[in-house]
């Protein structure tokens, strides 16, 4: 059986033109980086998938509901501007600022082959995810991101039996890629009032 990042998408192969980034392409990519965390089995990564995949739901929802609109992300915050819709500009920010926070912790990760996956996940919440938060709901987060695994247990099973430099190589790539098409839709999000 193949690993994990040889059977999804990744990031690197998602279509962007002077239009836009590809709607469809994105949303198959972010299923992709949910199917990661589904590998580790743990409580606090079935919870956090759920509000993902709900998310997913509703980008995808709109841009099947406005096609001609919506075929890159650009096109489907501004139909979602025009169609007075704010769950999915509200649900298209959470994933963007999610995997702007996974995608950070986990280049950290990388990077730092010292860094424990605590430390990183940390890191990343403190710099990304943090600020938009309440002190309530910073120390909630940052308790249950002890329940992460170690960094070890993490990157063995999500390997899933291949060689760590192709995973390494691979989530680098992908996670690159992210970070760019993040990068790009965030400023869009923040003009549109999300």
């Amino acid at each position: 059986m193949s690993p994990w990042y040889e059977t999804v998408k990744s990031f690197d192969v998602v279509p962007i033109t002077e239009d836009g980034v590809d709607t469809e392409a994105y949303l198959e990519a972010t299923v992709g980086l949910t199917k990661m965390f589904e590998l580790l089995e743990s409580q606090i990564f079935g919870f956090v998938n759920g509000k993902i995949r709900r998310d997913i739901g509703a980008v995808r929802a709109h841009m099947q509901t406005y096609p001609g609109r919506s075929s890159t992300l650009e096109g489907l915050i501004s139909s979602a501007v025009m169609q007075e819709d704010p769950e999915v500009l509200i649900s298209l920010q959470k994933l963007i600022r999610g995997q702007y926070f996974t995608s950070s912790s986990l280049l950290r990760a990388i990077h730092d082959p010292n860094d424990e996956l605590y430390t990183s996940f940390q890191r990343g919440y403190d710099e990304v995810m943090a600020p938009y938060h309440t002190f309530w709901v910073r120390t909630t987060i940052s308790v249950g991101l002890r329940a992460i695994p170690t960094r070890d247990t993490f990157f063995t099973m999500i390997a899933d039996d291949g060689p760590m430099d192709s995973l390494h190589g691979a989530l680098q790539k992908s996670l690159e890629a992210l970070q760019v098409i993040v990068l790009r839709i965030q400023p869009i999000l923040d003009a549109s009032g999300r």
